[in-house]
């Protein structure tokens, strides 16, 4: 079983026109993987307008797809499928970009962002985004995206065998991800940071936030962790990084392009997202590419993610471009 890939919107760094944005999100839901993906679980797609096709994908993602039921990713109660149910799953989402896209479509951009997770996401991101740079991939910084999202157990034992520091938040797990990526000595950052507590052990504000610069290696390197654009009800999300690198740390323009690097599973949501929030709001090019977790320079950090994992990705891609279709009328 095999698929053309369904190309996602506006790639190769290509500065956002919405009516290319627009025709991209509607080529990727009615394409014929997604089709075939939403039969498989008994569906069928609407022949009618975009819009009616992404309010049924995200009533028929919830009610099929969703695993998560409103928590995190660990949290998710993993079902299994029929053979034939898997093949479908791993082919049609190949296809929707859900894997094999590891590879930059330019070899120059003025950014590469590596985005945040747990310990050992962060330590393949990172990985990956030091094998394009020294693949030959040029860009003038590396910035991590981390948050100060309390660590779990768990992972605080993973960076400890790693040899990190305590590591409290997922801007440490980055930060350590990213000095061990591009060999950055331990205590060379310097910190710029708001409302973050001198007791690493007390709770840190929703509004706070912390940018690490490093300077000592072949490119600069920051690692950061953003504040909330609703302090009063949540921490900061992946848009709010985004959106505060883009505008505090960079200056973004319409002259620049960003180069994301992210897990495989998770490059149609999030690159959905960053044309949202970087390309729609500052004119830059956005370009997202994702490695493939299964495998990792150290054997025990590399995971793989099983269909149903995939099928709530799919799920975030769905929400994502309906995010952004929605930015899209609301801006016209």
């Amino acid at each position: 079983m095999r698929y053309a890939p369904v190309p996602l919107p506006v790639e190769r760094a290509a500065r956002p026109d919405p009516d290319a944005i627009l025709a991209g999100i509607d080529r990727w839901t009615a394409s014929e993987p997604l089709h075939d993906l939403v039969r498989a679980f008994g569906g069928s797609l609407p022949d009618g307008s975009l819009d009616e096709r992404l309010t049924f994908l995200e009533a028929f993602s919830l009610e099929r797809w969703d695993s998560r039921k409103g928590g995190e990713r660990w949290e998710a109660v993993r079902p299994d499928f029929a053979p034939h149910i898997d093949e479908v799953i791993r082919a049609t989402s190949t296809a929707l970009g859900l894997s094999l896209r590891a590879e930059p479509a330019r070899g120059e951009y003025t950014h590469l962002l590596v985005l945040g997770g747990g310990v050992r996401t962060c330590v393949i991101r990172a990985e990956f985004a030091a094998r394009i740079v020294d693949g030959g991939v040029r860009v003038r910084d590396v910035a991590g995206l981390g948050s100060f999202r309390p660590t779990r157990d768990d992972e605080k034992a993973q960076a400890a065998r790693l040899g990190g520091y305590p590591c409290r938040s997922e801007h440490a797990a980055m930060d350590l991800a990213l000095r061990l990526a591009f060999d950055l000595p331990p205590g060379s950052g310097v910190d710029e940071a708001h409302g973050v507590p001198s007791d690493p052990g007390d709770e840190v504000p929703m509004d706070a936030w912390l940018i690490r610069r490093y300077s000592s290696g072949d490119v600069p390197v920051q690692v950061l962790a953003a504040p909330s654009s609703e302090p009063s009800v949540r921490r900061a999300n992946t848009a709010d990084t985004l959106t505060f690198w883009g505008r505090q740390i960079v200056g973004l323009s319409p002259d620049d392009s960003v180069l994301i690097a992210t897990s495989d599973v998770h490059v149609p949501f999030q690159h959905a997202d960053a044309v949202r929030t970087l390309g729609l709001r500052f004119g830059c090019g956005v370009d997202t590419v994702g490695v493939d977790t299964g495998k990792a320079s150290i054997d025990w950090v590399a995971y793989t993610n099983d269909e149903s994992q995939i099928l709530q990705e799919v799920r975030s891609a769905v929400r994502s471009m309906a995010l952004l279709r929605a930015s899209l009328v609301t801006s016209a």
